[in-house]
C-alpha cells in the first residue's frame, strides 16, 4: 500500500508519444471546389494534399494548402509514364514526360539526368514541400527498373538539396 502512495496523483507518460501519422488527401479531377470549401470553414483536418501534376485546376487549392502551412505534395506520374496503358498524351506533355512510354535507358545518363532535373525544377518553380519518389512498377526482386529507380531517386534528392 506505501508504494502506491508514492506514485503521483496525475498520469505521466513512460516514453514520449510518437508523432501522429500525417493524412493525406489525393484530390480527384473535379475535388477543389470542395476542397476549397472545406478549407475555408477553416478545418484543416489533413496533413496536406497529393496533386497531379495533370490537373490544372488544382493551382488554386495548391496555393491555398502552401498559405497554411500545409504540405502540398507532388506525385510525378513516373509508374503510369512508364506503362504503355495509363501513359496519356497529358503525361506525356509533363516537362520530364515522353510522348511515348518510359523506358530505363531514359533514366540512366544524360538523359536521365535531364528528366531528374526538368522534375526537380518543376518542383521548385511550383512550390511543392515534396515529391514522390519518381519510381515505377517492379515485378521481381531483380527487375530492371529497381537500380534505375534508386538512381533517380538519389538525383532528384542531391538535385533537391543543391535548392537549398
Amino acid at each position: 500500500m506505501d508504494e502506491l502512495n508514492r506514485l503521483p496523483p496525475y498520469p505521466r507518460s513512460i516514453r514520449p508519444a510518437a508523432e501522429p501519422f500525417g493524412h493525406f488527401i489525393r484530390p480527384a479531377r473535379h475535388d477543389h471546389k470542395e476542397l476549397l470549401n472545406f478549407i475555408a470553414t477553416g478545418n484543416t483536418a489533413f496533413s496536406g494534399l497529393v496533386f497531379d501534376p495533370t490537373v490544372t485546376a488544382h493551382r488554386e487549392l495548391r496555393q491555398q494548402v502552401l498559405k497554411l502551412g500545409l504540405d502540398a505534395i507532388l506525385d510525378p506520374k513516373t509508374q503510369q509514364a512508364a506503362t504503355v496503358g495509363a501513359h496519356t498524351d497529358e503525361i506525356g506533355k509533363l516537362p520530364w514526360g515522353l510522348l511515348r512510354p518510359h523506358t530505363p535507358e531514359d533514366f540512366r545518363e544524360t538523359k536521365g539526368r535531364r528528366l531528374i532535373t526538368a522534375l526537380a525544377d518543376y518542383v521548385v518553380d511550383n512550390g511543392y514541400t515534396q515529391v514522390l519518389a519518381p519510381t515505377h512498377l517492379l515485378t521481381s526482386a531483380d527487375d530492371e527498373w529497381l537500380p534505375v529507380d534508386i538512381e533517380a531517386t538519389h538525383r532528384l534528392r542531391d538535385r533537391s538539396l543543391a535548392f537549398r
